[in-house]
């Protein structure tokens, strides 16, 4: 079977005018969670800011609105794993290798990872863990722009926080 030829299930979504300004006027969008990139790419392609959608991303999608995504760590043989290959393409195995070596969880609430669509395949990034700090992982995340210090490689949900990383320490 291709899974390309899957029926997605249909989702609700609503995106406000002015954050689709917002996105049009931004140096890059981040998007937190396929459900959102979902909501926004559905808002671009329709043209409709809210109704409900069927829109099955995987290659060879054309991006509109995404640059940045964070989201955890989807099984195989989903839909979501073939949204985050559409995304990255074949970089996503790099990541999920890593992934396993270092025992992170998988799903909901699981660890979660930062996605550069830009990315060259020179850049496609790597991570050195040094280790946990309680259950977050602490290390070095190395990107087109630079290194920085993490955790931003944690169980997400599982303690009841998230650790914030603004665009300014992405950036450095």
């Amino acid at each position: 079977d291709d899974p390309r030829e899957h029926r997605i299930h249909s989702e609700r979504y609503a995106v406000r005018p002015e954050t689709l300004e917002a996105c049009a006027a931004a140096r890059r969008v981040v998007a937190v969670g396929t459900t959102s990139v979902r909501a926004l790419e559905s808002a671009a392609s329709l043209g409709r800011n809210e109704g409900r959608t069927t829109l099955f991303i995987h290659r060879p999608y054309q991006w509109k609105v995404v640059d940045l995504l964070m989201t955890n760590f989807h099984l195989p043989r989903t839909t979501l794993l073939m949204m985050i290959d559409a995304f990255v393409g074949e970089r996503w195995r790099v990541l999920y290798r890593e992934a396993i070596e270092q025992r992170y969880r998988f799903l909901s609430f699981g660890d979660a990872m930062v996605l550069e669509r830009r990315l060259s395949e020179r850049h496609a990034g790597r991570v050195e863990t040094w280790g946990r700090d309680g259950a977050a992982r602490t290390g070095v995340a190395h990107a087109a722009r630079g290194s920085y210090r993490t955790p931003c490689f944690m169980p997400v949900g599982t303690r009841g926080a998230i650790k914030y990383l603004s665009a300014a320490d992405y950036e450095r």
